[in-house]
């Protein structure tokens, strides 16, 4: 096995969310409500890239982020991050 680097993944930055939350006097319950998604799927998404737990942003929870907090931006809330992907008989693994 040997680790290829190459492939990105869109992730959430994480204080500039918290920072966005405070400005707006959000807690965390209702920034999931009205993003219309569960308190599990926003804590998977702030975890650690390495966590098999963690789930990238997808296409909802990025449209209804940028949808519900005024005035954000992509480039404020979400950056790429580049994954090693483990290469195993020719096959690639996250």
């Amino acid at each position: 096995m040997r680790f290829i680097p190459q492939k990105h993944v869109i992730r959430l930055n994480n204080e500039k969310l918290e920072e966005k939350m405070q400005c707006l006097n959000w807690n965390k319950s209702k920034l999931v409500r009205k993003m219309g998604i569960s308190n599990t799927t926003l804590w998977r998404t702030k975890l650690p890239i390495d966590d098999p737990r963690y789930n990238v942003p997808g296409n909802e929870f990025i449209a209804q982020a940028l949808s519900v907090i005024p005035g954000a931006k992509f480039e404020e809330l979400f950056f790429l991050e580049p994954v090693l992907r483990e290469r195993n008989n020719g096959k690639e693994l996250l």
